[in-house]
Protein backbone atom coordinates (compact mmCIF):
# COMPACT_ATOMS: atom_id res chain seq x y z
CA UNK A 1 0.00 0.00 0.00
CA UNK A 2 1.78 3.68 -0.75
CA UNK A 3 0.79 6.41 0.46
CA UNK A 4 0.12 9.92 -0.68
CA UNK A 5 3.21 11.74 0.68
CA UNK A 6 6.36 11.18 1.41
CA UNK A 7 7.79 9.12 4.38
CA UNK A 8 11.17 9.64 5.26
CA UNK A 9 13.76 7.08 6.37
CA UNK A 10 16.66 7.91 8.26
CA UNK A 11 19.41 5.52 9.66
CA UNK A 12 21.25 6.79 12.55
CA UNK A 13 23.24 3.59 12.70
CA UNK A 14 22.94 -0.04 11.71
CA UNK A 15 23.40 -0.21 7.62
CA UNK A 16 26.21 -2.23 6.81
CA UNK A 17 28.03 -2.57 10.53
CA UNK A 18 26.83 -4.91 13.41
CA UNK A 19 24.76 -2.56 16.02
CA UNK A 20 24.30 0.82 17.01
CA UNK A 21 20.61 -0.01 15.56
CA UNK A 22 18.55 3.74 14.83
CA UNK A 23 16.04 4.38 12.59
CA UNK A 24 14.49 7.39 12.27
CA UNK A 25 11.07 7.89 10.46
CA UNK A 26 9.32 11.02 9.86
CA UNK A 27 5.86 11.94 7.86
CA UNK A 28 4.86 15.58 7.57
CA UNK A 29 6.69 16.92 10.90
CA UNK A 30 5.51 13.39 13.27
CA UNK A 31 8.69 11.30 13.83
CA UNK A 32 9.06 7.84 15.70
CA UNK A 33 12.38 5.94 16.19
CA UNK A 34 12.78 2.53 16.02
CA UNK A 35 15.71 1.09 18.36
CA UNK A 36 18.71 3.17 20.16
CA UNK A 37 21.27 0.53 20.57
CA UNK A 38 25.21 0.50 20.73
CA UNK A 39 27.89 -1.60 18.77
CA UNK A 40 31.07 -3.81 20.19
CA UNK A 41 34.48 -2.49 19.48
CA UNK A 42 36.78 -5.11 18.26
CA UNK A 43 40.48 -5.23 19.27
CA UNK A 44 41.21 -2.02 16.95
CA UNK A 45 39.65 0.08 19.65
CA UNK A 46 41.09 -0.99 22.73
CA UNK A 47 39.72 0.16 26.29
CA UNK A 48 36.22 0.89 24.56
CA UNK A 49 33.28 -1.12 25.39
CA UNK A 50 30.74 0.08 23.40
CA UNK A 51 30.35 2.51 20.68
CA UNK A 52 27.27 4.71 20.53
CA UNK A 53 25.26 6.24 17.46
CA UNK A 54 25.69 9.93 16.82
CA UNK A 55 22.38 11.12 17.89
CA UNK A 56 22.75 14.46 17.53
CA UNK A 57 20.39 15.23 14.28
CA UNK A 58 17.42 14.24 16.54
CA UNK A 59 17.82 16.98 19.28
CA UNK A 60 15.53 19.65 17.47
CA UNK A 61 13.07 16.94 16.13
CA UNK A 62 9.77 16.23 17.88
CA UNK A 63 9.88 12.86 18.39
CA UNK A 64 5.84 11.20 19.05
CA UNK A 65 7.43 7.68 20.50
CA UNK A 66 10.84 5.53 20.58
CA UNK A 67 10.13 1.77 19.34
CA UNK A 68 12.02 -1.10 20.89
CA UNK A 69 12.01 -4.45 19.18
CA UNK A 70 14.12 -6.60 21.36
CA UNK A 71 16.01 -5.89 24.34
CA UNK A 72 19.79 -6.93 22.69
CA UNK A 73 22.43 -3.88 23.78
CA UNK A 74 22.66 -3.73 20.29
CA UNK A 75 19.03 -2.46 20.04
CA UNK A 76 18.49 -0.71 23.75
CA UNK A 77 21.99 -0.03 24.73
CA UNK A 78 22.08 3.93 23.99
CA UNK A 79 18.06 4.05 24.73
CA UNK A 80 19.90 6.15 28.05
CA UNK A 81 21.58 8.89 26.08
CA UNK A 82 18.43 9.43 23.78
CA UNK A 83 16.39 9.59 27.16
CA UNK A 84 18.29 12.41 28.61
CA UNK A 85 16.84 14.84 26.38
CA UNK A 86 13.91 13.08 24.77
CA UNK A 87 11.03 12.47 26.82
CA UNK A 88 9.16 10.41 24.25
CA UNK A 89 7.59 7.74 25.33
CA UNK A 90 9.09 4.35 25.13
CA UNK A 91 7.34 1.11 23.73
CA UNK A 92 8.07 -2.45 23.51
CA UNK A 93 6.88 -5.90 24.64
CA UNK A 94 7.00 -6.23 28.22
CA UNK A 95 10.57 -8.28 28.84
CA UNK A 96 12.01 -5.68 26.41
CA UNK A 97 10.69 -2.70 28.61
CA UNK A 98 11.85 -4.73 31.93
CA UNK A 99 15.81 -4.64 30.18
CA UNK A 100 14.80 -1.05 29.12
CA UNK A 101 14.09 0.13 32.62
CA UNK A 102 16.91 -1.29 34.40
CA UNK A 103 19.13 0.22 31.21
CA UNK A 104 17.34 3.57 32.33
CA UNK A 105 18.02 3.43 36.07
CA UNK A 106 21.76 2.09 36.02
CA UNK A 107 22.17 5.90 34.50
CA UNK A 108 20.09 7.55 36.72
CA UNK A 109 17.17 8.58 33.64
CA UNK A 110 13.81 9.04 34.41
CA UNK A 111 11.30 5.72 33.48
CA UNK A 112 7.77 6.85 33.55
CA UNK A 113 7.57 7.03 29.86
CA UNK A 114 8.43 3.53 29.73
CA UNK A 115 4.92 1.84 28.42
CA UNK A 116 4.25 -1.72 27.47
CA UNK A 117 2.61 -2.64 24.31
CA UNK A 118 0.56 -5.54 24.39
CA UNK A 119 0.70 -7.84 21.13
CA UNK A 120 -1.64 -7.04 17.92
CA UNK A 121 -3.39 -3.84 19.35
CA UNK A 122 -2.15 -0.73 17.69
CA UNK A 123 -1.19 2.26 19.18
CA UNK A 124 -1.30 5.66 18.46
CA UNK A 125 1.34 8.42 17.92
CA UNK A 126 1.51 11.37 15.74
CA UNK A 127 1.33 10.34 12.49
CA UNK A 128 2.08 7.07 13.39
CA UNK A 129 0.00 3.91 14.20
CA UNK A 130 2.35 0.95 15.18
CA UNK A 131 1.86 -2.85 15.88
CA UNK A 132 3.53 -5.10 17.55
CA UNK A 133 3.87 -8.49 16.63
CA UNK A 134 5.92 -11.44 18.68
CA UNK A 135 8.90 -13.44 16.40
CA UNK A 136 11.10 -15.77 17.74
CA UNK A 137 14.62 -14.79 18.77
CA UNK A 138 17.36 -15.63 21.17
CA UNK A 139 15.58 -13.02 23.68
CA UNK A 140 11.89 -12.91 25.08
CA UNK A 141 9.21 -10.72 23.72
CA UNK A 142 11.25 -10.14 20.74
CA UNK A 143 9.20 -8.21 17.92
CA UNK A 144 8.05 -7.40 14.47
CA UNK A 145 6.45 -3.97 14.08
CA UNK A 146 3.85 -3.00 11.39
CA UNK A 147 4.35 0.80 11.37
CA UNK A 148 1.41 2.58 9.58
CA UNK A 149 0.91 6.37 8.08
CA UNK A 150 -0.36 8.64 5.68
CA UNK A 151 -1.53 4.99 3.69
CA UNK A 152 1.79 4.06 4.02
CA UNK A 153 2.66 0.23 5.55
CA UNK A 154 5.89 -1.20 6.52
CA UNK A 155 7.40 -3.97 8.79
CA UNK A 156 9.85 -3.62 10.18
CA UNK A 157 11.30 -7.29 11.02
CA UNK A 158 13.40 -6.45 14.05
CA UNK A 159 15.88 -9.24 14.74
CA UNK A 160 14.28 -13.15 14.68
CA UNK A 161 15.17 -16.56 12.94
CA UNK A 162 12.97 -19.06 11.74
CA UNK A 163 12.70 -21.51 14.70
CA UNK A 164 9.21 -23.82 14.59
CA UNK A 165 10.51 -24.88 18.00
CA UNK A 166 12.62 -22.57 20.11
CA UNK A 167 13.83 -23.40 23.63
CA UNK A 168 11.32 -20.60 25.38
CA UNK A 169 8.09 -21.54 23.63
CA UNK A 170 7.84 -17.74 21.80
CA UNK A 171 7.26 -18.90 18.35
CA UNK A 172 7.14 -16.25 15.39
CA UNK A 173 3.26 -14.98 15.34
CA UNK A 174 2.84 -16.30 11.51
CA UNK A 175 -0.58 -16.16 11.81
CA UNK A 176 -0.57 -11.80 12.69
CA UNK A 177 1.90 -11.23 10.71
CA UNK A 178 -0.04 -13.17 7.57
CA UNK A 179 -2.83 -11.11 8.66
CA UNK A 180 -1.34 -7.45 8.61
CA UNK A 181 0.21 -8.39 4.94
CA UNK A 182 -2.76 -9.36 3.75
CA UNK A 183 -4.12 -6.13 4.29
CA UNK A 184 -1.14 -4.54 1.63
CA UNK A 185 2.24 -4.01 3.37
CA UNK A 186 4.92 -1.71 1.05
CA UNK A 187 8.07 -4.24 0.06
CA UNK A 188 11.26 -2.10 0.42
CA UNK A 189 14.96 -2.11 0.90
CA UNK A 190 17.68 0.60 0.61
CA UNK A 191 17.86 0.03 -3.45
CA UNK A 192 14.45 1.32 -4.53
CA UNK A 193 15.12 4.60 -1.96
CA UNK A 194 15.44 8.05 -3.63
CA UNK A 195 18.36 9.97 -2.18
CA UNK A 196 17.90 13.28 -0.75
CA UNK A 197 21.37 13.52 -0.81
CA UNK A 198 23.71 14.33 2.42
CA UNK A 199 22.48 17.28 5.01
CA UNK A 200 24.69 19.58 6.95
CA UNK A 201 24.90 16.89 9.76
CA UNK A 202 26.06 14.52 7.24
CA UNK A 203 22.98 11.81 7.46
CA UNK A 204 21.87 10.40 4.25
CA UNK A 205 18.24 10.92 4.19
CA UNK A 206 15.63 9.51 1.80
CA UNK A 207 12.14 9.02 0.93
CA UNK A 208 10.83 5.47 0.34
CA UNK A 209 9.12 4.86 -2.86
CA UNK A 210 7.99 1.25 -4.08
CA UNK A 211 9.26 -1.11 -5.76
CA UNK A 212 9.77 -2.06 -9.59
CA UNK A 213 6.76 -4.99 -10.55
CA UNK A 214 9.54 -7.40 -11.18
CA UNK A 215 11.52 -7.06 -7.95
CA UNK A 216 8.15 -6.61 -6.11
CA UNK A 217 6.77 -10.20 -7.01
CA UNK A 218 9.65 -12.03 -6.42
CA UNK A 219 9.89 -10.63 -2.92
CA UNK A 220 6.46 -11.66 -2.55
CA UNK A 221 6.02 -14.82 -4.19
CA UNK A 222 9.71 -15.93 -1.93
CA UNK A 223 7.98 -14.84 1.67
CA UNK A 224 4.79 -16.39 0.27
CA UNK A 225 7.04 -19.68 -0.51
CA UNK A 226 8.51 -19.69 3.13
CA UNK A 227 4.94 -19.01 5.30
CA UNK A 228 3.47 -22.14 3.30
CA UNK A 229 5.75 -24.15 4.23
CA UNK A 230 6.25 -22.65 7.79
CA UNK A 231 4.84 -24.62 10.42
CA UNK A 232 1.46 -22.72 12.31
CA UNK A 233 1.57 -22.88 15.73
CA UNK A 234 -1.56 -23.49 17.87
Amino acid sequence: MTGTADLALVALGGLGEFGRNVLWLSFEGSNVVVDAGVSFPDETFPGIDRIAPDLSPLRDVRIDAILLTHGHEDHVGSLPLLAEWCRAPVYSLPFTIALARRRLEEASVPVERLVEARRGEPIRAGAFTFTFFRVSHSVPDSAAILIEAGGWRLLHSGDFKLDADPPDGETTDVEGLTAAAAAGIVPASPAPLMPRGLSGDGVSRWSISTLGTSEAYGIRKSMNEALSSWPLSS
